[in-house]
């Protein structure tokens, strides 16, 4: 997950103008037969295992600490 962290930031890097309140990286779920087209043509990922990686507790957690940070200053 922190080469994915890190690829976000360098992403991000891109747009200085850009500058989110907070930024985080989840788990997410994959489910090979709920692809659409094109992905339903790749042989590849049919055959990839059903997952469901997310933590709703940090998701939960981090969600929960929005709205202090969408705060005006004052």
């Amino acid at each position: 997950m922190a080469d994915v962290r890190a690829n976000l930031d360098k992403e991000l890097l891109q747009f200085p103008w850009f500058e989110p309140v907070a930024v985080e990286v989840f788990g997410g779920k994959f489910d090979p037969a709920a692809l659409r087209f094109p992905y339903n043509l790749v042989p590849g990922l049919k055959k990839m295992p059903v997952s469901d990686i997310r933590d709703w507790d940090a998701i939960r957690a981090w969600a929960g600490g929005l709205p202090a940070r969408l705060q005006p200053a004052g």
